[in-house]
């Protein structure tokens, strides 16, 4: 909207710099007596019409080269007579289409409103519409790889921590097994070099089962 409003401005003040040239002229050639046979100059309507954008835009260069060009259709090889025919016809038919666009611009000069700035933009092609979103679906899917593969990385990553933990709590078990086995051990020994003297029978009678038990793990470990 501000580059519809812009040239509205810039097309309403050039068009009122005409209106009162014209006029001023006029006033001039009125008070010197020149003005036999001349009529006062018609005020130009203020309207923006597209076709005003069209020759203020085709003196740019850049415009112009954006502009699509007509395709050239190849001519098939035909005789002396068909080409003249042809020509003939086309003669005909360009002068036919010339007096119904000039007829086609004379009517609907009136009728054409204010253009928006989209109407003299190219429309882009299918093609590159295409391209462009094939573009950004292939960001989008090596976005998502690489956020998989930090994933996948992340996960390793936690499993051999878990992996190390396990392992170090075995080790405490493990640790903790001997470490009683060894208390066990210390408390049998403490018990086996105890003298018997002051037990009581059943002290003497479970050091003597505790002695035997002894001797058989040992056998049965020999064996």
């Amino acid at each position: 909207m501000e580059h519809i409003d812009e040239a509205l401005l810039r097309f309403t003040a050039k068009r009122e710099q005409l209106n009162a040239n014209a006029t001023h002229e006029y006033e001039e050639e009125l008070r010197a007596g020149a003005t036999k046979g001349k009529l006062k100059p018609r005020v130009r309507p203020e309207l923006f019409r597209l076709h005003h954008c069209y020759e203020v835009l085709r003196q740019s260069v850049r415009f112009m080269r954006d502009v699509p060009r007509p395709r050239k259709r190849p001519r098939l090889p035909v005789t002396h007579q068909l080409n003249n025919d042809d020509r003939s016809d086309n003669s005909e038919s360009d002068g036919r289409a010339s007096s119904v666009e000039i007829g086609n611009a004379s009517g609907t000069e009136g009728s054409q409103s204010t253009a928006s700035s989209a109407q003299l933009l190219r429309p882009a092609s299918a093609g590159k519409k295409k391209a462009k979103q094939l573009e950004l679906e292939g960001q989008v899917d090596k976005a998502i790889m690489h956020s998989q593969r930090e994933l996948a990385n992340a996960t390793s990553a936690q499993v051999s921590i878990m992996k190390e933990q396990l392992e170090v709590a075995k080790q405490k078990v493990e640790l903790m097994a001997n470490q009683q086995q060894a208390l066990r051990d210390q408390a049998e020994m403490s018990i086996m070099c105890t003298s018997t003297e002051g037990l009581s029978d059943f002290g003497k009678e479970y050091l003597l089962l505790k002695q035997i038990l002894d001797e058989m793990k040992k056998r049965t470990q020999t064996s």
